[in-house]
């Protein structure tokens, strides 16, 4: 039998995610650096202002994270999929792994499903395999560093990005903390996935445009990598973002140095002859190109193609399969909301307080009301085609984000290949984000060099924008504010929400008073050079930092729903006593996957939107109907609910109640996970479902089948039993007297086969969403495995992609060395 042990450690935590000797290690490696820069920096000039670089970076996230840091804090608030679908996924993922087995399957959750190929697990994701290896047992605390590491990772893909553009150190670190804690980032925290997939954004911008500077096959081989890295972080939705965002930057970058020009655009009043630029894209060069960057994302997905490819086909059995175009506009931006770009908690002071019809969750964006005026000051201080364009996909980010309000997402859904299948399109609101962070960027960047390569000059500029900001303020302050007052002090309990308006426009005008006060000390000229960035890092920073960073620290412990020992030594000792069975987890208190850290499967589960279909229907038919007949083929021993519960289990018995106040009940005489019957029906696959909703059939007796390839008389008997469970191979001890079928309550799907004695037994789809196969009384021993054949042909594309990558990088040394040999 399967040997229950615990795979991760559920100890509560008390203290900061870093120890006070990590902390002094960190602190000793940097003033160790810090001084090899400094003594070498008449050497090394370029040194200096680099360590000085890392260090404004990892001082952002210490800044931002430095409660769950130093002090025992949990993020996010409220647990969201963080504490209860991701910590699961990763903590199984990381048990086999460190076993050494790669986990094809997870038999745990919903009837089992694939885990390779269940794209948010993200398997093959190379921080999470290194993240397994140090955190042995995995913990909690491993899952909120994994999270913290990679909004440094996405600031500093952003410095890299802004430094390719142009911008100075100090504008390019701006950049790089308005994007990683701004709105989409900090309000998609708890989507771990999504934040691991949208850190790698930054840096394809940075490589593509690398790529068409330097034309390169190591450039397309960097960009292969970081496709690779953007694919295995496991979040479908944000890979097609990023590869539509990315393509249409490439395709701008080559039109621009094409020399392709729009007719009507531009102040010369010249012909538009746009021939030349045409030819250039066929040319050597210009195919050469196209294939560098075409190859580069190519390889990079086939590197990922064994997480990619079985996903696929686990989309298309899932609950997901398919989308109306109402399900694709959910968690869509209403207009109405967009005043959250101004008054970041004007709806709610958290994404999971919302306030209203919408979940503020996916529709926060706040990036800061200063960095907005600042972004715009980046596009009219310097209108470059590379800022216009920014300017444009964050603009475009907003109609698509607001969904069903404009007609941009309704397109797509119906235009580009795969936007039919995701949904939420406030997402989109990443690009608005990256767009505003690297337009405040160049905007610092500009101001703090005075615009000194160029003619220009600001001074006009910024007293044209302190005149507006004046309005704004004064309009603000003499009318808008003194309106919700007269709301809040007319009465003796005032509303909660003119008052959280109020605060929200305090906060305003604080930050854009320092804003024009810093904007006409520029214009003065009274501060320069980096002064100039500093001053507007630290109130852009203020800022952002002010809404966004109160929005995810909690008290809260957010493993507790996992924990109670008394029922789980339980579960235990009846597992490794009677074989494997299911839990129902009835209680709002204890996590759906509570049991599955413990190596013990739940009928349920969290919601998966990977989950199958096929068994998904059949437990929403049957789950809470313990009086149906049918139930039995779900293969539920044991409910655990709340023990002021008003309500009990219909047929089961009360066990015990924990200490923590919770009941587990269990049932006298349930069906085992794998039984033998010797009467089938055949019955069209659409109707198995209302034959187990009218409880018309009883599982210990008939297996409905889509097909019966074997007859049976339903004289027959025999017995079932385990030999032996493991997630990707079951074997069973079969003795029967007559023909029939062997009906193993385990979610039917693809890549599973039976065998008997050495033979192939087909093995059918029973029972609308469970396996069952034919026997007879010839047969003794069956093993049913899960082959991964798909994962295994996907491998091979994984290996044509490596070589590519390999070839991309050693090949033209090889060329050039052999050139050289041969001269």
């Amino acid at each position: 039998m399967l040997v229950v042990q615990a795979s991760v450690d559920l100890t509560p935590r008390s203290e900061g995610l870093l120890s006070l000797p990590v902390i002094l290690i960190v602190l000793l490696v940097l003033a160790i650096a810090g001084w090899w820069v400094v003594s070498r920096r008449e050497a090394y000039p370029e040194y200096l202002p680099r360590f000085l670089v890392v260090l404004g970076l990892l001082a952002g996230n210490v800044l931002f994270f430095w409660r769950p840091l130093f002090t025992g804090a949990h993020i996010p608030m409220g647990g969201g999929d963080l504490s209860s679908f991701f910590f699961t996924l990763h903590a199984y993922s990381a048990d086999r792994i460190t076993s050494g087995e790669l986990p094809l399957w997870n038999p745990h959750l919903h009837g089992g499903m694939p885990h390779l190929g269940n794209f948010q697990a993200a398997v093959l994701y190379p921080p999470n395999l290194i993240a397994y290896l140090i955190a042995q047992p995995f913990t909690y605390a491993a899952m909120e560093l994994l999270a913290i590491l990679h909004y440094l990772i996405a600031s500093a893909g952003v410095y890299l990005l802004l430094r390719w553009l142009g911008a100075g150190r100090i504008g390019a670190v701006s950049g790089g903390l308005l994007f990683a804690y701004g709105g989409f980032f900090v309000a998609h925290l708890g989507h771990y996935s999504m934040i691991s997939a949208a850190a790698w954004l930054p840096w394809l911008f940075w490589a593509t445009g690398r790529l068409t500077d330097r034309p390169t096959w190591p450039g397309a081989a960097l960009l292969a990598v970081l496709t690779f890295l953007m694919a295995s972080g496991g979040h479908q939705q944000t890979l097609l973002f990023g590869l539509v965002g990315i393509g249409l930057w490439w395709v701008f970058l080559m039109a621009s140095r094409a020399g392709f020009r729009i007719p009507g655009v531009g102040s010369e009043v010249v012909p538009v002859d746009n021939s030349a630029a045409f030819r250039s894209i066929w040319n050597r060069p210009g195919m050469f190109a196209v294939i560098r960057f075409g190859g580069g994302i190519g390889a990079g997905l086939l590197l990922a193609a064994p997480m990619i490819i079985p996903s696929l086909q686990l989309a298309q059995r899932s609950v997901r399969a398919t989308l109306s175009i109402e399900q694709a506009s959910e968690f869509s931006v209403q207009p109405v909301s967009l005043l959250q770009l101004i008054l970041p908690t004007v709806y709610g002071s958290n994404p999971n307080d919302f306030w209203g019809v919408f979940s503020s969750g996916e529709i926060w964006g706040y990036m800061g009301v200063t960095a907005l005026v600042v972004a715009v000051l980046g596009v009219v201080l310097r209108p470059s085609a590379p800022r216009i364009f920014f300017a444009i996909l964050g603009l475009l980010a907003v109609v698509y984000a607001v969904g069903p309000a404009a007609p941009l997402h309704g397109w797509f859904y119906q235009f580009v290949p795969g936007f039919d299948l995701v949904r939420a399109p406030a997402r989109a609101y990443i690009f608005m984000n990256l767009a505003v962070a690297i337009l405040a960027g160049l905007a610092i960047s500009d101001l703090s060099a005075r615009l000194s390569t160029v003619s220009l000059n600001p001074a006009p500029l910024l007293a044209r924008t302190n005149r507006i900001l004046v309005v704004i303020i004064g309009a603000t302050g003499l009318l808008i504010l003194p309106f919700f007052y007269t709301q809040i002090l007319g009465v003796n309990d005032p509303p909660n929400r003119p008052v959280i308006t109020v605060d929200n426009l305090w906060m305003m005008l604080l930050y854009l008073t320092l804003l024009a006060a810093a904007l006409w000390l520029i214009q003065r000229g009274l501060v320069r050079g980096a002064i100039v960035g500093l001053i507007l890092i630290s109130i852009l920073v203020l800022d952002l930092f002010s809404a966004t960073m109160p929005f995810n620290p909690t008290g809260q412990d957010l493993t507790a729903g996992y924990r109670d020992p008394e029922i789980t030594a339980v579960l235990q000792d009846e597992w490794d006593e009677n074989g494997p069975f299911r839990l129902d987890v009835r209680h709002e208190g204890l996590m759906p996957n509570f049991g599955m850290l413990d190596e013990l499967h739940v009928a349920r589960g969290v919601f998966d939107p990977m989950q199958p279909a096929a068994y998904t229907n059949l437990v929403n038919v049957l789950s809470g109907e313990s009086s149906n007949p049918g139930y039995d083929a779900l293969n539920i021993y044991y409910v655990v609910q709340p023990g002021d519960s008003e309500t009990s289990p219909q047929g089961f018995d009360l066990i015990m109640e924990s200490a923590s106040g919770n009941q587990l009940w269990g049932r006298e005489d349930p069906l085992p996970r794998a039984w033998f019957v010797s009467d089938a029906t055949e019955l069209d696959p659409e109707l198995h479902l209302d034959v187990f909703q009218q409880g018309d059939l009883d599982p210990a007796e008939t297996v409905l089948l889509d097909k019966v390839p074997v007859d049976v008389d339903g004289s027959a008997s025999g017995d079932v039993e385990f030999v032996s469970y493991s997630p990707e191979r079951i074997e069973l001890s079969v003795d029967v007297d007559g023909a029939g079928y062997v009906v193993l309550s385990e979610g039917s799907y693809p890549g599973w086969s039976a065998t008997a004695d050495g033979d192939d037994l087909p093995l059918l789809q029973a029972n609308s969403g469970i396996r069952a196969f034919p026997v007879d009384e010839s047969v003794s021993e069956v093993a049913v495995s899960y082959q991964g054949r798909l994962e295994l042909l996907s491998a091979f594309g994984s290996l044509v992609g490596f070589l590519l990558i390999v070839g991309a990088m050693v090949g033209p040394r090889f060329w050039r060395g052999r050139g050289r040999t041969d001269g």
